[in-house]
């Protein structure tokens, strides 16, 4: 049987209730923000989340360093607001990993959800500046940026069965 560490970095808990979720149903260790590399020694996969926010994933840097670091077997979801396609997931990860993709055996995307109260600055900035060119957004984005006082959360522990079944 495989051993399996789940590392999560959650900015607003949509992550963190993923990995709780995926934790629980994989009966292994969960670690928040960044186990040291002896601590991760005993784990035969390393599964990392983390948000999706501004075209990267929270905590990217320390888990392409797990990658680079560990010869482990590693595993990747992020969360977002956005219903994303598969060739957009592909797109996407291939852009922020750049040469680490091939290095992740499976990544997955689960639907998070956003609040703005609880954004950051910068990431506030970059939303208003997106209500600047909607042209560029789908009806359903255009909703999101059009109601920024509303929390939304499409987190359901159902998305989690592609992994699940990944590991099983």
């Amino acid at each position: 049987m495989n051993k399996i560490a789940i590392i999560y970095s959650s900015r607003m808990n949509y992550t963190k209730k993923y990995a709780q979720w995926i934790a629980e149903e994989l009966n292994c260790d969960i670690f928040h923000c960044k186990p040291t590399l002896k601590e991760l020694l005993p784990y035969d996969y390393i599964i990392y989340g983390g948000g999706y926010y501004n075209g990267t994933i929270n905590g990217l840097d320390y888990f392409i360093n797990l990658v680079n670091c560990l010869p482990k077997k590693f595993v990747l979801f992020f969360t977002g607001v956005s219903n994303l396609t598969q060739e957009e997931i592909v797109a996407t990860s291939k852009n922020f990993l750049g040469d680490n993709y091939g290095k992740i055996e499976k990544i997955f995307y689960f639907r998070g959800g956003l609040n703005y109260k609880k954004l950051n600055p910068l990431s506030k900035a970059v939303f208003v500046r997106f209500k600047k060119s909607p042209q560029n957004f789908n009806s359903e984005q255009k909703y999101i940026l059009n109601h920024l006082d509303t929390e939304f959360n499409f987190s359901n522990k159902t998305f989690i069965s592609p992994l699940l079944q990944y590991f099983n």
